[in-house]
Parts: structure tokens; C-alpha cells; sequence
């Protein structure tokens, strides 16, 4: 017989070894019913919003059409022409340039993040079947088929913020360095998305991090757990090396294709507008005035008002060029338009609230009775009249003629003890705006034919349904475009919005019962068996959907307390990503429960007495 030594028996079991991972890898996809009844899902989705078109408003979405029309970088300098974002005018640029329209274009990003959010959840272990219903939440949420109507960025963002969330949990469990590099790219993807279209683009980094902290404690819990257990077997020698792939996956992959995206839009405008900034309200200059606005101690502290009537009147004093500013805030009709939506938000009148620095930015770009008399030629010109008027007022505090207190966040009125205790009426507030029910089709605002055209141009609408919307009844139609049809529609997708709160609802309890159950069930089975125990891998991945999920629903509610109300497209980032985290705490409480019955029968110690214990080193098939 042929004799076999030592190296062919470790080449044997590297062979083996691969072939397992392969199978492993193989046995996590989805499956053949799964994708077909995937796309069969998806096929509802376009069927139930076929009759919809982009709906033409004003303030944001014609503020955005107007600046996609020009490319963002081809429209001159003007009152709203660089005070937004360029993620989203650019999305709608490139969607124009595909000749795809743009409902169309918000719907295929939408359906892609679902299914990322369902690849996602099979390489984390969760089953066909419950893959799938997380699928159909997010596929088929209602609150997205109203929002996608709307010309705003967040339509963008709520899928980039799950695209995100999903690529950096599963990248807290890659073993490979290709997988880690596609599920890094992946959440990279999702934090451009994020990144470039609204001001908290603070939170892409503070999660990217918060992902990173969890893959280094994951591989402490993994030693941890190594170092209890028979050595020999060879298991858990690549820990270091596992450890150095999840945070290629989470954290530097991510990192760098956010901020490399985010440094060259921020470059581009420094060429054209002179500001190496998003958008020019986070230039510099207007970020140190409105900071050192925050900083004067007001009479009565109420976060509604982060600038109040008492404090202006202080500041001007103590300014020219802040008097200037604010002379033409109070001439500008449309600068004065913020205080009547604070009227309606807090009743109370002569306040701005937390429309001030939109209010501002009005006002430096009235050029009436009182108001400054120029324009300004470039962000550079208006942001250096904006540091002016910050750097006047630091020196009357640094003279002691104005009383200040610390600002540690450039946006948010430090008057932490009226936040907190205004939370949890507000985290209400928040939880109504993303338990919302009703669905109502949007109804077209009366605007210019300059502005309906821009509308037309830059989301390529298809006049026809447009006209369908705003009269029924007008010539031949063909069946599935008729009044009735488009009725019957509507009322499915008002069932279907009836079900968002008990839904929604549903994924909550499932997320914090079933981790309460999860504990008390893994604490009852014997420790030298940890085999049976959650995978950290698994726990650094909720968590890490949980801190998505809950850090968007808390800032929110804490925005909310300061004034800005919590709207529904807000909270819809939150939303979309409760149905992948209550997949995985219920596949995890399933999987635990019938362990511990098999224990409890005794099956347990029969079938796992001469079995080597597995390390920690992937997710299990």
C-alpha cells in the first residue's frame, strides 16, 4: 500500500478545508424559488406604481430640478444653486443622461438596495424564507412608494443608508479577502449615497467606526473563547489574519471610497465656488457664524429657538456686519416666510427657530429696501461676509460684552437639559411620523411653465401620466392607464399602507423580546458547548443593523426637540432597516430554541460527544 506522509496529509486537509468554505459559501446563496419569487415581488412593486409620475413642488424639489438642469456645476451662482448637496442633483443628472426618468431611476436603487438587504442576510445564515419576507418589507414599503414621488434627496438616501448598514454587517464576518473587498465596496457604495446628499453625513463615519470597534471585539470574544478549548486541532491559527479582513470589509474600504468621493466633490466646488465643501451652509464661514450665534447665552433657553429674538438683538449690537445680515432677514419676504413655518410648527411668532440659517442664507441674497444691495459672484465672496460677522461677534465675547457658553456641535443648541427632557415627547413624535398609515396620492402643486418644464427636463417625467393626475378623463386610454384601474390601485396601496404600523411594530418586538429570549436561552446551555452559543460574528452584525436603525430614530427625535419636526422622510431609514435586524434575531431565536429542546431530550450529548468544538472563524452554513 502506498505510503503517506505528513505533507500530503496537510495538503489533503487544506484541500478540505477550501471545499467545505466553498460549500459553505454555495449553501448561503439564495435559492432558485427564492429569486424567482424575488422578482416576482419586484414586479408588483413597478405594477403598483406604473400610474405614478413625479409630482412637481416647490421649495426643495424645484430648488433641485433647477440645479440638476445645469449639471449642479452649470448654474451660476445663485440664492439656492449651492446650498444643497450634489449627490442627488448629480443621481438625477445621470439618470437624464441614461434617458431613464427618474421615478423609474429612485425605483430600480430601491429594489436594488432589497435585494442587497437579501443577499445580505443569506451570507449572514438567515433562511430563504425569512430572507425573502425581509425583502418583500423593503421592496414593498409604502412609505417609499410615496416618497419616491417627490424630487428630494432623501429618496436617495434611505436606500444608501440600508445599502450601508447591510454591507457592514456582512463584511463583520467575511473570511475571504474577496468577499471582503465586494461587501466593502458595497457598503462604500451606500455611504456615497448617504454622504453626499444630506447634512448628517456625520453619521456614515460614526457607523463605519462603530463597525470597526465591533469586528475588534469580536475577535476578543473569539480568542476568548480559543484559548478555553483542547488545543491541537489547528482552528483559530488565522484569527489575526480573519480579524485584518473584516476591517479591510468594515472600516478601510468604506472609508476610503466615501471619502475619496466626498473629497473630489468637495474639490470640484472649491474650483468652481472657491469652498472646499458639500454645500456652501458647510463652509466655514457660515458654520463659525452660526456656531458663535449659538454660543450667546440667551435669556430663556428653549432649543425650539436656537437663535431667539434677545440674542439677535445682542448680537447686532455688538456686529455691523451681522446688523447688515439681519436688517435684510427682516426685509426679505421670502426670509420671512421661515418665521410663519415656526409660527406653525411651536406658535409662537418674531421667532425663525430652526429654519435660522436657511433664513439667513435668504437674506444675504435679498437685494431690496434694506437688504444688502450686491450679489454675490461666487460661495467664497458670501462665506467670507459670513466669517466677518463670526469673527466681530468672537472678539465682543473675548471683550466680555457678550455672554457665551460652550458649543460643542455646530447645529444644535446646547441647552442639553430642555433636549432631554423634550425627548421622549419627541421620540413620540418621531415614532408616529415612521408608523404613519395613511397613503394619499400626490397632488401637483400650480407652478411656473419655467418651472414645470425644469420638472419635465430634469426627472424626464412622462407628461401623460403627469396629465393622468391631474385630469382622469382627458382622451382614449388604454385599459390599465383607465380611471378605474388607477383607483383600484390606489386602494391596494392603502390597504398596504394600513399595515406599516403593526409591521413596523411587529419588528420591533421581535428585535428586543427575541434578544431577551436569546439570552435567557444561550445562558441555559452548558458553557464548555459553544458551539450552540450565537456566533459573535452574528451579534457584531445586529448590532451594527441596530445602531443603523436606532442612531437615525434618535437623531430624529433629538432634531425634533430642536424645533425641526420629524417628517416621514426622515424616519424612513430607520424603517427599511428593522425588517433585515428582526430576520436575524428571529433565525437566531429559532436556531437556539430547538437547540436547547434537543438539549433538554438529551440529543445533545448523543450526537456531539466525540465531536471536535469549532472555533470561531466564520459564519456557520
Amino acid at each position: 500500500m502506498p505510503r503517506f506522509d505528513h505533507r500530503e496529509t496537510d495538503t489533503n486537509s487544506s484541500v478540505s478545508k477550501q471545499s467545505c468554505e466553498t460549500a459553505a459559501s454555495i449553501a448561503r446563496r439564495l435559492s432558485t424559488w427564492s429569486v424567482m419569487l424575488m422578482v416576482l415581488i419586484a414586479s408588483v412593486r413597478l405594477m403598483l406604481v406604473s400610474h405614478q409620475e413625479i409630482a412637481t413642488f416647490s421649495a426643495d424639489d424645484a430648488a433641485y430640478t433647477h440645479i440638476a438642469c445645469g449639471g449642479f456645476w452649470g448654474n451660476a451662482y445663485s440664492t439656492y444653486g449651492y446650498s444643497r448637496h450634489p449627490g442627488y442633483p448629480l443621481f438625477m443628472s445621470l439618470c437624464t443622461m441614461l434617458g431613464l426618468p427618474l421615478r423609474i431611476g429612485i425605483e430600480l436603487v430601491g429594489l436594488s438596495a432589497a435585494w442587497v438587504c437579501a443577499i445580505g442576510l443569506r451570507r449572514l445564515g438567515v433562511g430563504n424564507a425569512l430572507a425573502v419576507a425581509a425583502y418583500s418589507l423593503v421592496a414593498l414599503h409604502p412609505h417609499t412608494i410615496t416618497l419616491f414621488n417627490r424630487v428630494l434627496p432623501d429618496t436617495l438616501y434611505a436606500p444608501g443608508w440600508l445599502i450601508l448598514s447591510i454591507g457592514l454587517a456582512v463584511g463583520a464576518g467575511v473570511t475571504a479577502r474577496g468577499s471582503a473587498v465586494r461587501w466593502g465596496l458595497i457598503a462604500g457604495l451606500g455611504g456615497i449615497a448617504c454622504a453626499t446628499t444630506r447634512s448628517e453625513s456625520i453619521l456614515v463615519p460614526v457607523l463605519i467606526g462603530l463597525a470597526g470597534m465591533l469586528v475588534a471585539a469580536t475577535s476578543l470574544v473569539g480568542r476568548l473563547c480559543n484559548r478555553a478549548r483542547p488545543s491541537g486541532d489547528g482552528a483559530g491559527s488565522n484569527r489575526t489574519g480573519t480579524t485584518s479582513v473584516r476591517l479591510l470589509a468594515t472600516v478601510l474600504i468604506p472609508l476610503v471610497v466615501t471619502l475619496s468621493a466626498t473629497t473630489t466633490l468637495k474639490y470640484i466646488n472649491q474650483r468652481e465656488q472657491g469652498i472646499f465643501a458639500l454645500a456652501d451652509i458647510d463652509a466655514q464661514g457660515f458654520k463659525r457664524l452660526y456656531k458663535v450665534l449659538l454660543s450667546i447665552s440667551p435669556e430663556q433657553p428653549d432649543p425650539r429657538f436656537p437663535v431667539p429674538a434677545d440674542v439677535r438683538h445682542k448680537a447686532r449690537l455688538a456686529s455691523p456686519t451681522y446688523d447688515r445680515l439681519l436688517t435684510s432677514m427682516e426685509s426679505d419676504p421670502n426670509a420671512m416666510h421661515y418665521q410663519g413655518a415656526c409660527l406653525r410648527t411651536t406658535g409662537v411668532s418674531g421667532e425663525w427657530g430652526s429654519w435660522t440659517y436657511w433664513a439667513m442664507r435668504q437674506g444675504a441674497w435679498y437685494h431690496g429696501e434694506g437688504g444688502l444691495g450686491r450679489k454675490w459672484s461666487n460661495a467664497r465672496e458670501l462665506d467670507d461676509f459670513y466669517g466677518q460677522a463670526a469673527d466681530e461677534l468672537k472678539a465682543a465675547i473675548r471683550r466680555g460684552e457678550l455672554d457665551s457658553r460652550f458649543t460643542p456641535v455646530t447645529f444644535l443648541p446646547p441647552d442639553w437639559g430642555p433636549l432631554f427632557r423634550a425627548l421622549p415627547a419627541s421620540s413620540r413624535s418621531t415614532w408616529r411620523a415612521m408608523t404613519s398609515n395613511s397613503y394619499v396620492r400626490s397632488a401637483h402643486e400650480s407652478l411656473s411653465e419655467r418651472q414645470t418644464r425644469q420638472f419635465d427636463a430634469s426627472a424626464l417625467r412622462r407628461t401623460e401620466l403627469t396629465r393622468l393626475q391631474t385630469d382622469p378623463d382627458f382622451g382614449p386610454v388604454i385599459f390599465w392607464h383607465s380611471r378605474h384601474m388607477v383607483s383600484m390601485l390606489d386602494r391596494v396601496k392603502t390597504r398596504m399602507a394600513r399595515a406599516v404600523a403593526p409591521a413596523t411594530a411587529g419588528c420591533v418586538v421581535v428585535v428586543f423580546v427575541g434578544s431577551v429570549a436569546l439570552v435567557v436561552i444561550n445562558a441555559s446551555l452548558t458553557p464548555s458547548r459553544l458551539r450552540h452559543h450565537i456566533a459573535p460574528e452574528v451579534i457584531a452584525a445586529s448590532l451594527i443593523l441596530l445602531a443603523a436603525a436606532s442612531g437615525r430614530f434618535l437623531l430624529i427625535a433629538l432634531l425634533d426637540a430642536s424645533g425641526i419636526p420629524a417628517l416621514l422622510r426622515y424616519t424612513l431609514p430607520a424603517s427599511l432597516i428593522l425588517p433585515p435586524l428582526a430576520a436575524i434575531v428571529l433565525h437566531e431565536l429559532v436556531r437556539t430554541t430547538s437547540l436547547a429542546l434537543r438539549r433538554s431530550e438529551g440529543e445533545t450529548h448523543r450526537t456531539t460527544i466525540d465531536e471536535p468544538t469549532p472555533r470561531f472563524t466564520s459564519f456557520r452554513s
